[in-house]
Order: structure tokens, then C-alpha cells, then sequence
């Protein structure tokens, strides 16, 4: 009877740490599943500021391009304005030497 009450305290206890062990277990089951989606949720984060991202920067080199023509444009204008300024400073000029 001693042996079997040994052998029963034993199985007993391993039993317990049986149960124990199954219970951490699932508790790191729920807290994987918690990290998990924590991490889904960071991905999906991720993704949607580098998509706002990239639109961001469609935006500025548009920006950009838009910039640099309104910029060539009035550059051209200036300088039409300047080949005017000139040819008439020049017909000024040969005007005042014909009335002399």
C-alpha cells in the first residue's frame, strides 16, 4: 500500500505540473495570438504611410515639373522682353542718329 500511495502522491504531482505546464502554455498561446495581431496591425500601418508616402512624392516631383516650367516659361518671357528692350534702345539709338 505505501508503494502504490508513493507511486499516486507521484503521479499526482506530475499531474499538476502537467496541468501547470498546459496552462502557460495556452497562456503564451493567447499571447502569441496578441503579438500577432499587434503585428498585423503594424504591417497594415506600414503600408498605408508608405503608400501615403509614394503619393507624396508623386506629388512634389509634379509640383516640381510644374515648378520648372512655370519657371522656363517666365525665364522665355523675360528674355523676349529684354530682346525687345534691346532692339528698341537700338532703333532709339539709330533714330537719334538720323535726326543728327
Amino acid at each position: 500500500q505505501y508503494s502504490f500511495l508513493c507511486r499516486y502522491i507521484k503521479y499526482d504531482q506530475n499531474m499538476k505540473r502537467a496541468q501547470e505546464a498546459e496552462a502557460r502554455i495556452s497562456s503564451a498561446g493567447a499571447e502569441l495570438e496578441q503579438t500577432r495581431a499587434r503585428a498585423d496591425g503594424a504591417c497594415a500601418q506600414l503600408d498605408a504611410l508608405s503608400d501615403a508616402h509614394a503619393q507624396q512624392q508623386a506629388r512634389m516631383v509634379a509640383d516640381t515639373r510644374d515648378a520648372e516650367v512655370a519657371l522656363a516659361e517666365r525665364l522665355r518671357a523675360y528674355a523676349q522682353l529684354v530682346r525687345r528692350a534691346a532692339r528698341d534702345t537700338r532703333a532709339d539709338g539709330d533714330s537719334a542718329e538720323a535726326l543728327q
